[in-house]
């Protein structure tokens, strides 16, 4: 279909190879955003409006490329439009803006940097109120109790939806086993594969001697909704997890 193999590494990537739904409408999505753009006069079909006003807050880590202070000012009015530069056409820029990077571990506790292009204002940002918890120990407590201290994670890596795939059930069964023969205290080559396999698929303490995936109430907390916000109706788990 014409799609980027940078962008279908990534989308894939992100979703799993097995869940080929979910992957085929991200590609459709991006490619009617590019289409979109194509025509190079802004001419996005996307409403736009006034920010809310801004709350004073502390500033937020991000990467904002100098070339944005000389923008024509028609860039900068509405309507706004906010694109993740994964999914626009070969090239770094649109309309002359550099993308803006910024990782979700300044505002929560999974890290995933992004590289976004958009013409929202800079100045006087602030953090969005409840802030998200900031570490595995705030977002998931009851994880401390068997946390090991050889595992010093702090925050996950990017959260991922596919969390049924053999692969991943095989690990946790061979982590769970190699540590109740060991007692807890692996050797350091265990050691070395236990934590290489809990950073690839974000697995928590949840037991003594025991890792588990992160459940959808997890994420659910991890980015900053109520627990048990994917639970209605006859949601399956699957879903919940997209």
């Amino acid at each position: 279909m014409g799609f980027a193999e940078d962008l279908v590494v990534r989308v894939i990537d992100e979703n799993g190879e097995g869940n080929e739904e979910r992957i085929l409408e991200d590609l459709l999505s991006y490619k009617a955003i590019n289409e979109s753009l194509q025509g190079g006069d802004l001419d996005i079909s996307t409403t736009g409006g006034s920010p809310s006003p801004p709350r004073k807050r502390r500033k937020l880590p991000v990467n904002i490329p100098r070339e944005r202070i000389g923008l024509e000012k028609k860039l900068l009015d509405a309507p706004y439009f906010y694109i993740e530069k994964l999914a626009l056409p070969d090239g770094d820029s649109l309309q002359n803006i550099k993308p803006e990077s910024m990782d979700s571990k300044y505002f929560s506790a999974a890290a995933k940097e992004r590289h976004y292009i958009h013409n929202l204002p800079t100045l006087n940002r602030s953090q969005l109120l409840p802030v998200s918890p900031m570490t595995i120990a705030e977002a998931l407590p009851l994880t401390t109790q068997w946390w090991p201290s050889w595992d010093t994670r702090t925050q996950l890596n990017c959260l991922l939806s596919c969390t049924g795939s053999e692969v991943l059930t095989g690990t946790v069964k061979r982590i769970n086993e190699t540590l109740e023969t060991c007692g807890g205290d692996p050797p350091a080559e265990e050691k070395h594969f236990i934590m290489f396999q809990c950073e690839k698929w974000n697995l928590v303490w949840t037991g003594k001697n025991r890792v588990s995936p992160l459940e959808p109430e997890h994420i659910e907390v991890l980015l900053g909704y109520p627990r048990g916000h994917t639970r209605v109706g006859r949601v399956s788990q699957i879903d919940r997890y997209r």
